[in-house]
Order: C-alpha cells, then sequence, then structure tokens
C-alpha cells in the first residue's frame, strides 16, 4: 500500500473499483552500456536483430484475467493456490497460470469476514470506515493469510488459517487486525487489533460526514492499545505518556520519519517455530514484531534501544527497513531453505502508473536481520535515503513482444513451491493510459551466489535445463533491458546486444560474458559491475519460445535478455 493510497484506492458501499493502478541513472561509461542520443533503439545498424510480433492491442489486458491488487499467496492444502488482496479482492488457480475471479469482498460477495461493518468493528474504530480518505467507503488493505497448526480455539482444539489485514483513514492512521477461519476461504472471525500507527499526544477528535452519516475519531493515544502493550512490558501498574517513547511524537502530531503507517502485514515462521509478522509502509520504515503461535498476537520488546540505524521500540518492535522520509512499502519476507536465505521483498516508489513503483530485495540469514543488498548496502538506510539502496527486482519496462511497455510493478509476494520452484507475485499496470492492473505470477530461479533472479515473462510451466547449457548454445543476439536501482518513472527500453562466440559483449552491452557448461549460470562482466545470472528457455507474452536470462548485479541493476 502507500502513502496517499487511500484517496486513490477506497470504494464507496455502491460503487466498482477506482483503481484496481528509465532511464539508467548509472554512469554508463562505467556500467559498459552503449548509448546514443538518437532514435530509439540506437544499435540497429549495428546489430541485425529478428521481427518479433506483437501482442494484439485487446490481449495486452487480460492475460491471467484477474485483477488483484497486493496480492499475497497462499497454497492450500489440496493443492489449490490463491492470492488476496487489497480491498479483499481474491482469485484461486490450480497451476498458476489460469486464475478465477472470487468476487471483491463487501461487493460482490462477503465470503471472508461478512458484513465488514460489523465484522470489522473493532479496526474500524481507529480507521478505515467512512473516515477522512475514505469517506463513504471502506479502506481494507492488504491481507496475508497463513496456517498455523498451533493456534488454540476456544474449545481447545488446534489449527487455524489466519488472516493479517490492515484497515487505513490517512497516510499515517491506520491499524493491523487479524482473524482466524477453519476454512482457507473464510468466514475468518474477527480476533484482536493488534498495531496502532497515526496517534496523537493530546486529545485531537476528527469528524467525518457522509452519505454513511457521521463519525468521529479522537486519535489520542489512549484509544489505541499502546498503555496496555507498555503495562505488559514494563511490568508498570500506571503508563502516562511520559512512559512512551518521546520521539512518537513532533508536538502534538505522530512522528512519520520514525515509526510507520501500520499497514501491510505479512507473516512467516522461521526455521527455528518463531511466528514473526513484518508491516508497515512509508515513511517511517518497515518493521518486524513477534507472534504468539497460539494466539496469534504480539510479543513486544521489553525496553527501547537505539544503535545507529537499528531502531527497536517497545511498541512497534526491531525496525529493519526504511525509513527518514523515503518510500517504501508492501513488506515481504521468504524463507529459502535451499539457500538458508531470509529474503526481504518491498516496493518503492509511488503506486500510479507512471510515478516509479518498482519492487527491491535484500537477504539475511536471520529473520529480524540485517538484511542487506548485492552491493553491501543495509535495508535500515537512514537518514542518507535509500537512492541505490536494494537490488532492482523489475520495474517499468519495455520487451520486444509488448504492445504496451508494463508499468509499475509491485507490492509482491513470493514463495519456494512444494517441488522446490520459486515464484513471485505482484500486480502490474500498463502504459495504456489507465490505472488498470492485473496479477503477475513470474518464476525465479536462484543464481550461482543465492540471489533469486525472476525470469522476464509470465511463468507458463517453464523448467530449468537439468544438463545446463554450452555457450555455443547461448551464444547470439538478444533484446535486452538493463535495470538500474532508481525509481524510474519512464520505462526501460530495450536494446540489441549480441553474445558473442568469442565471449564479448557488444551493441547495448559491452564487456564480457560466459557460461559454466552443464548448468544454468551465465556471468557477465560489464564495465566495473559482475552479473550473475541463470539461463532458462521459455515463452514470452505472445506465446512464442525464446531463450532468456535473467542476472542480478553487484551494483543492484538487473539485466534480462530474449533470444529468439
Amino acid at each position: 500500500m502507500k502513502r496517499f493510497k487511500n484517496t486513490l484506492l477506497c470504494f464507496g458501499l455502491i460503487g466498482a473499483l477506482a483503481l484496481t493502478g528509465c532511464s539508467s541513472s548509472d554512469k554508463d561509461s562505467e556500467e559498459g552500456t552503449k548509448k546514443e542520443a538518437s532514435k530509439k533503439p540506437s544499435n540497429k545498424t549495428e546489430i541485425e536483430t529478428p521481427s518479433v510480433n506483437k501482442m494484439l492491442g485487446n490481449a495486452q489486458i487480460g492475460l491471467t484475467g484477474v485483477s488483484v491488487h497486493d496480492p499475497s499467496i497462499f497454497k492450500d492444502t489440496d493443492g489449490t493456490y490463491y492470492v488476496f488482496g487489497s480491498h479483499l479482492a481474491q482469485a484461486s488457480s490450480k497451476d498458476l497460470i489460469k486464475w478465477s475471479y472470487l468476487g471483491t469482498q463487501g461487493y460482490t460477495n462477503s465470503s471472508l469476514y461478512g458484513p465488514l461493518a460489523d465484522s470489522l468493528a473493532g479496526s474500524f474504530a481507529w480507521a478505515g470506515l467512512n473516515d477522512e480518505d475514505c469517506k463513504n467507503g471502506y479502506a481494507v488493505w492488504a491481507p496475508d493469510i497463513i496456517y498455523n497448526e498451533s493456534y488454540e480455539w476456544s474449545d481447545g482444539t488446534k489449527g487455524a488459517y489466519m488472516m493479517y489485514y490492515s484497515t487505513s483513514s490517512t497516510a499515517f492512521r491506520s491499524c493491523i487486525g487479524y482473524g482466524v477461519s477453519k476454512k482457507v476461504d473464510g468466514p475468518y472471525e474477527y480476533v484482536d487489533t493488534l498495531i496502532y500507527s497515526g496517534f496523537t499526544k493530546n486529545s485531537n477528535p476528527v469528524t467525518t460526514t457522509s452519505n454513511m452519516g457521521t463519525k468521529t475519531v479522537d486519535t489520542q493515544y489512549t484509544n489505541t492499545n499502546i498503555v496496555d502493550i507498555y503495562k505488559q512490558a514494563t511490568g508498570k501498574a500506571d503508563i502516562t505518556v511520559n512512559d512512551l517513547t518521546a520521539t512518537y511524537f513532533n508536538g502534538n502530531t505522530y512522528n512519520t520519519s520514525l515509526f510507520p503507517n501500520a499497514i501491510d502485514p505479512t507473516i512467516f515462521f522461521d526455521t527455528e517455530g518463531k511466528f514473526w509478522m513484518t508491516y508497515g509502509s512509508w515513511s517511517g520504515g518497515i518493521y518486524l514484531l513477534e507472534l504468539d503461535p497460539k494466539t496469534g498476537k504480539t510479543i513486544h520488546p521489553t525496553e527501547n534501544t537505539a544503535e545507529g540505524n537499528h531502531l527497536t521500540d517497545i511498541y512497534f518492535g526491531k525496525k529493519i527497513a526504511g525509513g527518514y522520509g523515503q518510500s517504501g512499502e508492501g513488506p515481504y519476507i521468504m524463507y529459502d531453505k535451499e539457500t538458508n536465505y531470509y529474503y526481504l521483498y518491498m516496493s518503492y516508489g509511488f503506486l500510479t502508473a507512471n510515478e516509479g513503483y518498482n519492487i527491491r530485495m535484500f537477504r539475511s540469514e536471520k529473520p529480524d536481520g540485517p538484511y542487506v543488498d548485492a552491493a553491501g548496502n543495509e535495508a535500515t538506510w537512514g537518514t542518507a535515503g535509500h537512492n541505490n539502496v536494494g537490488v532492482k527486482v523489475m520495474g517499468s519496462h519495455n520487451l520486444p513482444c509488448l504492445m504496451y511497455s508494463y508499468m509499475a510493478p509491485g507490492h509482491n509476494s513470493a514463495f519456494v513451491d512444494d517441488d522446490g520452484k520459486r515464484y513471485l507475485v505482484y500486480h502490474q499496470r500498463f502504459s495504456n493510459g489507465t490505472e488498470a492492473h492485473e496479477l503477475r505470477v513470474h518464476q525465479m530461479l536462484m543464481n550461482s551466489e543465492n540471489w533469486p533472479c525472476t525470469l522476464p515473462y509470465e511463468y507458463k510451466g517453464e523448467t530449468v535445463k537439468t544438463d545446463g547449457y554450452k555457450a555455443s548454445d547461448v551464444s547470439g543476439v538478444y533484446f535486452a533491458i538493463k535495470q538500474d536501482p532508481t525509481d524510474n518513472k519512464v520505462a526501460v527500453q530495450y536494446e540489441a546486444v549480441e553474445l558473442k562466440e568469442d565471449g564479448t559483449l557488444s551493441g547495448y552491452l559491452t564487456g564480457t560474458w560466459d557460461v559454466k557448461d552443464g548448468t544454468c549460470y551465465i556471468h557477465f562482466k560489464v564495465g566495473a559491475a559482475e552479473y550473475q545470472g541463470v539461463i532458462c528457455e521459455m515463452k514470452d507474452e505472445n506465446g512464442v519460445d525464446c531463450m532468456v536470462f535473467s542476472a542480478v548485479g553487484n551494483n543492484n541493476s538487473t539485466l534480462w535478455g530474449t533470444k529468439y
């Protein structure tokens, strides 16, 4: 989700979904990227390229047939895949390729919670129902689902599907709650609201009047659960404002530079069986809290600590990324047992088509960090900001088969399937003049340095060649893009690059390349940067067979290439 996203994505009670949606900044001479000021592609006269069919205009929007914003992936025990998204849009699939739309909670069905106003009344009392930015409607965002075999029901039975969600009324006043169910598709029974943001030091009544009536919310901290949390953490019988972290407030207002907007929760178990929730968005950063597996409730630190950019707060937990007014939202942590890394994904930029939304990646050997990128930068970047911090998984880009550029990919989830295949799941907008978006699923392959490399096209069942490739298989002319770690608002355009048989590159990229015979690993040296990548045969978005490479650089840039 996003700062000011409330205004863009709230729903009326009877309305339909209102918004359901680079240039290289690195020194090109150092990166070995050949550019010209003339028309794109600049090197068509240098390298002969094959003709490529564009997608039909009416097929560009409709590849998956479903639109789920901020999709969170879950696989049930019967093998069915589900995605749940903001405003509780839902879809399911048996193969990650064909998806069936399950409707949107509160509009075409009420399967997840029942009537929202009643079911989520505990969270809506603070934010998300007919209140400021969601006047005349609801704002229920970015749910995440997990099955927890340790959850204890009131009758003593164990095991529950748990859904953590957020409701929001402004760019900083939000809260996170959760519900439980004995079926993946609900209904989910509301349990509690766990984390609040946007509270003020003193009384501050906010009144919203609309066709739904008049609602007043007093945003003073005493109207949240923060006093109870501090009592539990400190053992004090009485808590006053002087016992709270002083930097929660700038005067009377909430400090958005250091503390999060309480949205976008995602949940996971670590290798030791500990249960975690990561959450947060703009401007104060991404936080992590431990959860009690038996109850689903938060387990809070018992003291506040701060060392450099590493902040641990009694109420919000441990900061693992972001902050200081920079973009960063939609955190998702995927554990990969093969590499023994936890991978943290998040989205930078603003979510609309032309505002530079893009996906970044970090990793850590521990669930609570520190998370670092391929260049060695920590995700807790501090006051210097996030310029060039985080592996650029993908941003707005164009590939030769596309009718429209793909714009503002973001707010992803990711998972390792039972067969060991890895997938990235996200929403994608287009350069067609609208903010319409679709679900996308791409396969990821691990490179030789244990960084997931996302393949350029939607997953269509492709499988890595088990006996690998030889250099002679891979050499040839590719349509390539280099995605630099910037929030690019203009789509990166493809250019022709030749992987010559002598191991050199010409055209768009200059440098060297090589493959390790019998593997799918490919290596590039482009200027001062080293890229470790993978090779795979797949189909492009037009269904045409092609060979692709995807590589992660030690400069946080990524390379994609397609050979027909």
